[in-house]
């Protein structure tokens, strides 16, 4: 019983450095360099782009062919991409169509890599079912982020996987060096909270 209370205490003198919180800020970092998005609503999800290169893994079909598509229905492919780690400049490269695969078998063949109408990269060659990882030079990779509860999101900062030292929200261009530095919001139990030193 006494174990109970002095326990009951410690979580009333914990909750007692917690106040309801203000409106936030709508972007900064904290003390760890982690970005945080405060002024969210719950569960809502949101997307930010940031580096330039994105790189997506695109496995080769039956008949070995690797089908880089553009980056998305409206950024076109860049002039360069890179296809494990040997680049390519998509410019030059010939205009064709894509010929079926029967059997395992292009119906046409194809000797060297080449492009078609859409702008889609082919890379001829390739072991079938192979993944290959295309890098799309000069490209954002766009990442999303749930938030919580409170409406709030983050994105981690380690020695591993970094923050971004730039990246594009709601159409806004923001650096991370030039946010403000403040203590994020505690979400308990779907309730917004301000630690008060």
């Amino acid at each position: 019983m006494l174990l109970r209370r002095r326990l009951a205490l410690v979580g009333l003198a914990a909750v007692s450095c917690l106040s309801v919180v203000s409106p936030a800020v709508a972007q900064f970092k904290d003390s760890t360099g982690s970005i945080h998005f405060q002024d969210l609503a719950p569960a809502q999800k949101i997307e930010y782009s940031a580096g330039d290169g994105l790189t997506r893994k695109i496995a080769a079909n039956f008949c070995g062919l690797v089908i880089a598509g553009n980056p998305s229905s409206t950024v076109p492919m860049p002039a360069s991409i890179s296809v494990d780690g040997t680049p390519f400049n998509t410019a030059s490269l010939p205009v064709f169509s894509v010929p079926s695969c029967v059997n395992n078998v292009l119906k046409e063949p194809r000797a060297a890599n080449f492009k078609d109408a859409t702008g889609r990269v082919v890379l001829v060659g390739r072991t079938p079912g192979i993944q290959s990882e295309v890098v799309y030079t000069g490209v954002p990779a766009t990442k999303s982020l749930t938030a919580n509860a409170c409406g709030y999101a983050r994105i981690g900062n380690s020695v591993t996987t970094p923050a971004p030292a730039n990246f594009t929200y709601l159409g806004s261009s923001y650096s991370t060096a030039s946010l403000s530095t403040n203590i994020p919001n505690r979400c308990i139990d779907g309730n917004k909270f301000v630690y008060t030193p």
